[in-house]
């Protein structure tokens, strides 16, 4: 297991003189879910109760 990441603000003399933060990517995204099959014979049941909502 890697070491949890540590954050640390950087000084003024720092930034001016070029140094950059050091950060993890933030352009990650999830991978696309494959699509549920569905079939027009299935109906969905109607919620009991619910008439006229």
């Amino acid at each position: 297991m890697s070491p949890p990441l540590r954050s640390r603000a950087l000084t003024i003399e720092e930034l001016l003189k070029g140094k950059t933060i050091n950060m993890p990517p933030t352009a990650q995204t999830f991978k696309q879910a494959p699509r549920a099959e569905t079939t027009s014979a299935v109906k969905q049941p109607a919620l009991a109760g619910l008439t006229g909502v």
